[in-house]
């Protein structure tokens, strides 16, 4: 064995454990850093090829490993916006010129001047958009993805343009004769009234009217009518300024099931077309009941706080 061989063995075994100690001291200067991976070193044998006359003594080998994948341990902060994964997975950042890293490290701020959620390195946060319902996801990729943007802009306003309006209505009612809500006559008679909101392209609240008539006993039918309240005379009620915005007969089978069609079409003042869904409309022995009443669309509001849940 030549002297290089000697010190070439020696060399190699003090490099092995120098980066083996170099392992074990970024562990500890990285025990509070958030998002760090422990890093492990894995020692191996050079086995060298020796002739007939000849030997060669070898060299050791290290090989650091980082477990990028391990779970840590999950700590709570006072920040909305701070962020871990439990289990299996990476969050999408990107630098400035918009080229994706993977990351857990989960500690964003807003960003002062646009918005988004950024981490410690200043990399954004990406994510998929909703605006247009569910997001179209890219397997295995990043594409759709856009930067999560948490500026304090104002919700839009959005037109109330759907809704269900199930009730029960009772089968002993009294059948009304004469005028009826949709002659929209001051003597105009009903059996139920009930009332609803929806909203505008602006906004704003728009109250409807609905009155529910029973007309026949034999066939069970009903007469459904809306009003804008806005039209409504003074001290509320018939006759209204303007006529009604929508009026059509609900027709009950002998278990009281709705056998009509259970869509209602109203225009909504200064707004979209709003489609009731009366699917569930009942006429049973018993009073009137609301069973389930509820419109979309909203006001616009100024955003008071950011909640992010799983």
């Amino acid at each position: 064995m030549s002297l290089y061989g000697v010190l070439r063995t020696g060399v190699s075994g003090m490099n092995a454990q120098s980066t083996k100690l170099g392992t074990i001291a970024d562990n500890i200067a990285n025990t509070g850093t958030i998002g760090y991976k422990a890093a492990s070193t894995q020692f191996s044998s050079l086995v060298l090829e020796s002739g007939t006359n000849n030997y060669n003594s070898g060299a050791v080998s290290a090989e650091i490993r980082r477990a990028i994948s391990a779970q840590g341990s999950l700590s709570y902060t006072t920040s909305a916006t701070d962020l871990a994964i439990q289990g299996n997975g990476f969050m999408i950042v990107a630098d400035t010129n918009g080229t994706p890293y993977l990351s857990r490290a989960g500690s964003f701020v807003i960003d002062g001047s646009s918005g988004n959620l950024v981490n410690t390195g200043g990399y954004t946060l990406l994510g998929y958009a909703l605006d247009n319902g569910n997001p179209s996801a890219t397997l295995n990729g990043v594409g759709n993805l856009v930067p999560v943007n948490l500026t304090g802009k104002n919700l839009q306003a959005r037109p109330s343009t759907a809704g269900v309006f199930s009730v029960n209505l009772p089968s002993n009612a009294s059948v009304v004769s004469g005028n009826l809500p949709a002659d929209n006559l001051v003597d105009s008679a009903y059996t139920v009234k009930s009332s609803i909101v929806a909203y505008d392209k602006l906004g704003n609240a728009v109250t409807l009217d609905v009155y529910m008539t029973k007309t026949s006993a034999s066939p069970a039918e009903w007469e459904i009518t809306v009003y804008d309240q806005a039209a409504a005379a003074s001290g509320g009620g018939f006759p209204y300024a303007s006529g009604p915005l929508a009026s059509q007969t609900l027709a009950f089978d002998d278990n009281g099931a709705l056998t009509s069609s259970p869509n209602l079409d109203i225009p909504v003042p200064n707004g979209a077309t709003l489609r009731l869904d009366l699917t569930g409309t009942t006429q049973l022995a018993t009073g009137y009941t609301p069973v389930n009443v509820e419109l979309n669309g909203n006001a616009p509001s100024a955003i008071s706080g950011v909640i992010i849940d799983k």
